[in-house]
């Protein structure tokens, strides 16, 4: 069985490409979530699933 869906940030939508950083400046609070969330171990979760 697969572990989480990694998220595809670049993915098309809506026949436009989205990138974070355009929505979010480097250093703004959703970035910084973005960081800290990409860097947390879901080891211990995984191993649930």
């Amino acid at each position: 069985m697969p572990a989480f869906i990694i998220p595809n940030r670049d993915q098309m939508l809506l026949l436009t490409q989205v990138d974070l950083s355009t929505v979010a400046a480097e250093g703004s609070v959703v970035s910084l979530l973005n960081e800290l969330i990409d860097s947390l171990d879901t080891e211990a979760i995984e191993a649930g699933y």
